[in-house]
């Protein structure tokens, strides 16, 4: 993965597209990224993508493959915010694309 993030800022002029990672305003997901710091930090409450341009490239790669496989599997068991309705009424209502109203393309 090919990521260049610059603590403390980053502009989403230089990229094709983003994601806002809205964990807790529109599901919960009950993360816990406590394992990855303590494996690639020492247990450092580090910015995991703003510091991952720390880490060797191969140790990189490594760390971008455990943080994908946390997420996904965060993603498929969420429970819904309270939050959630409104955030989606807000997104449908200023035609922001979101992942429901793309019928989830960017898997075919």
């Amino acid at each position: 993965m090919d990521i260049d993030i610059k603590s403390p800022f980053w502009s989403p002029a230089g990229a094709s597209g983003f994601i806002l990672d809205w964990d807790g305003v529109i599901a919960e997901t009950r993360l816990d990224f406590t394992p990855l710091r303590e494996k690639y930090y020492g247990g450092r409450r580090a910015m995991l993508l703003e510091e991952a341009h720390t880490l060797a490239p191969e140790t990189r790669e490594e760390f971008f493959a455990e943080l994908v496989a946390l997420e996904m599997a965060g993603a498929e068991k969420p429970s819904l915010s309270k939050a959630r309705a409104s955030c989606s009424r807000g997104l449908t209502r200023t035609a922001c694309p979101t992942a429901s109203s793309q019928e989830t393309a960017w898997r075919s």
